[in-house]
């Protein structure tokens, strides 16, 4: 005899972390001009509708992600430059 029940595993609902990681690839290629402005739109429109991964991983494909180096380097000028400019308020 056969069960009446099926189970279907549907993939996990994606985050708001991922569909932020997502957003932020699309705006960075549209700073860099790698997207034209309504490109850039319908994709966000896209990633804010998409269910799955696979639906984001489509969408930012085409698009270079910052590498790890440069997160270094970025977070580094960073903290030095808020570190300068608190310096500075507290000198005064």
């Amino acid at each position: 005899m056969t069960s009446s029940f099926e189970f279907n595993t549907y993939p996990a609902r994606l985050s708001d972390a991922e569909r932020d990681r997502a957003l932020k690839v699309l705006r960075d290629g549209a700073a860099m001009g790698r997207l034209s402005h309504d490109t850039f739109v319908r994709r966000m429109e896209l990633a804010l509708a998409a269910r799955r991964p696979d639906e984001l991983a489509v969408l930012t494909a085409d698009l270079p992600t910052e590498s790890r180096f440069s997160r270094v380097v970025f977070g580094t000028v960073e903290a030095v430059s808020g570190f300068t400019v608190r310096l500075r308020r507290a000198w005064r």
